[in-house]
């Protein structure tokens, strides 16, 4: 059986350890997105200006009139150590403006469309569709060999040095030595992350069966609205979640469909929160997500903890660490293969 697994885990591990060498180096750059922005366009940098309820909303239909209302996907709001709004447009991508005078922020390096190229190779290989579903099962793919590895070291295990990190020579073995203790220090991480990505990718029936088994959403609530203007929307924000702070605004994408705010509450892991406002045929709705079910909870923190966006810098070394540490253990694991006997 160990024999067996041993060969699968390297045949396998041909085309995984590729796939791991993509995500984790996309994944790294992507963990700082925000702090190579700032260095490109230091205006980022600046003091987000706060707007009342009536200021903002008037901003919120200044951009929309500026794009074609039903190809805008959402329009995210300033926070601190990013003052930009950055829309998002169906089938061209998303925009930074300028707070104060809403036009394209200058990116002389072009910067952020480089970053958006390395968000879509590491989400769907930059192939659309279809490559959503390869990142997708070539994550459980790599999620196995996370665990076959562990199962091909156990009986090992007593021979763990942290020597053995670096290689005593060229020779397979020694490679094969170097590739089984680096995947030891980082499997409990990269476990996570690769679940917590594989989670994302197939959102809908994790989210489901996390709810069937721990508790999902809580009812939302129904309130009387006069219209769906962006700040009506905010003022039904500020009145049921005044702690909250409002970060995506969600126009209509058609008529008669739901316009919506997202909101973080102080308790939510998500940067964007998953607590919403909107304001549909049926009226105002509101959904508080520190409310809902253990499950959902569990759903919704899979995007934070595998970006990095919660515990602060602590969490993002590890986060890092782990990156580098996957393309360490896929570069020794393929010289391993290729200097075999």
């Amino acid at each position: 059986m160990r024999k067996t697994m041993k060969r699968v885990h390297q045949l396998i591990g041909l085309v995984g350890a590729l796939y791991m060498i993509l995500m984790a180096l996309t994944g790294t750059i992507l963990a700082f997105e925000d702090q190579l922005l700032r260095l490109a366009v230091p205006q980022l940098e600046q003091s987000v200006v706060p707007l009342d309820a009536d200021q903002l909303g008037t901003v919120l239909e200044t951009i929309e009139a500026r794009y074609d209302a039903y190809q805008l996907l959402s329009i995210k709001l300033p926070y601190p150590g990013m003052n930009a709004y950055r829309v998002y447009e169906r089938g061209h991508g998303s925009y930074l403006l300028d707070p104060r005078t809403l036009k394209p922020i200058d990116d002389p390096l072009n910067v952020d469309a480089a970053l958006q190229f390395l968000f879509d190779l590491h989400h769907r290989l930059a192939l659309g569709h279809w490559g959503e579903e390869a990142v997708a099962l070539l994550g459980l793919v790599a999620f196995f060999l996370v665990l076959s590895g562990l199962y091909l070291w156990w009986p090992w295990r007593r021979g763990f040095r942290l020597k053995l990190l670096k290689p005593k020579n060229g020779r397979s073995s020694a490679l094969r030595a170097t590739h089984a203790t680096s995947g030891i220090l980082i499997a409990p991480l990269l476990l996570l992350l690769i679940g917590t990505g594989v989670g994302m990718m197939y959102g809908a029936p994790i989210r489901s069966a996390l709810g069937a088994v721990f508790g999902g959403d809580q009812p939302v609530n129904m309130h009387a609205v006069s219209n769906g203007s962006p700040a009506s929307l905010l003022t039904m924000a500020g009145d049921h979640f005044a702690e909250a702070r409002v970060t995506l605004y969600r126009p209509a994408r058609k008529p008669g469909d739901p316009v919506g705010l997202r909101l973080q509450m102080p308790s939510e892991m998500h940067p964007n929160g998953r607590t919403t406002v909107t304001v549909g045929q049926q009226g105002g709705q509101s959904y508080d997500a520190t409310k809902a079910g253990l499950g959902h909870r569990i759903a919704d923190s899979f995007y934070p903890l595998h970006s990095g966006k919660t515990g602060g810098l602590p969490y993002l070394l590890l986060v890092v660490f782990t990156g580098l540490g996957t393309l360490y253990l896929a570069g020794m694991g393929l010289m391993a293969y290729v200097r075999r006997r």
